[in-house]
């Protein structure tokens, strides 16, 4: 497990390269390709705060006033489930967990909780392994116009490939058992010469 940083931002000249993780407002992004270009090496994670989203490709509902309501929860993520969308979290405030848990129901979903206040554990979790991210920072306190978010789930938006001991060995042995045959052909074929 590696815990990762995430930057969240409403100006897009704010996303910074050096970041894994940059999400911003889906419907300031009618072209994620285009935006995604920009930061080969960063995941774009896009926000839907019922504004919009022109793309279609916005994972993350955004429960806070002025944005979506609870109400909404059930509905967003049937229609993101619908849409193919991977990785549907809700960002939400610590003292909304409880009630976007059961308007989500049976539904399955990430949490990525707003604290904006240093507190990086979140009760139900643990230490350093849960809720999938925490918004820990808020651009105040960075001096930087973006949040500060710590990322605990190694399985949400993943940025690396994970190792995956069995599936590696496979893959190396089959290398393995190739490079075999193919010393094994050759020294067939210096045998005919």
């Amino acid at each position: 497990m590696a815990i990762r940083v995430m930057l969240d931002t409403n100006d897009l000249s704010a996303l910074d390269p050096a970041c894994e993780l940059l999400a911003t407002y889906s419907d300031l992004v009618p072209n994620p390709a285009e935006l995604e270009s920009k930061f080969p090496h960063s995941r774009i994670i896009l926000i839907d705060r019922g504004l919009g989203d022109p793309s279609g490709k916005a994972s993350v509902a955004d429960i806070e006033t002025g944005a979506l309501t609870i109400q909404d929860v059930p509905g967003w993520l049937d229609r993101k489930k619908t849409e193919g969308i991977d990785f549907r979290t809700i960002y939400e405030s610590r003292g909304e967990f409880d009630a976007i848990a059961a308007a989500a129901g049976h539904r399955s979903f990430w949490h990525w909780v707003a604290t904006l206040d240093g507190t990086a554990f979140i009760n139900r979790f643990k230490a350093l392994h849960g809720p999938a991210a925490v918004q820990i920072l808020p651009s105040s306190k960075l001096d930087y116009h973006a949040d500060l978010s710590l990322v605990f789930e190694d399985g949400w938006n993943p940025t690396r490939p994970s190792l995956n001991r069995s599936g590696l060995r496979r893959e190396v042995n089959a290398a393995i058992s190739s490079a075999s045959s193919a010393v094994s052909d050759l020294h067939r074929i210096a045998s005919l010469i």
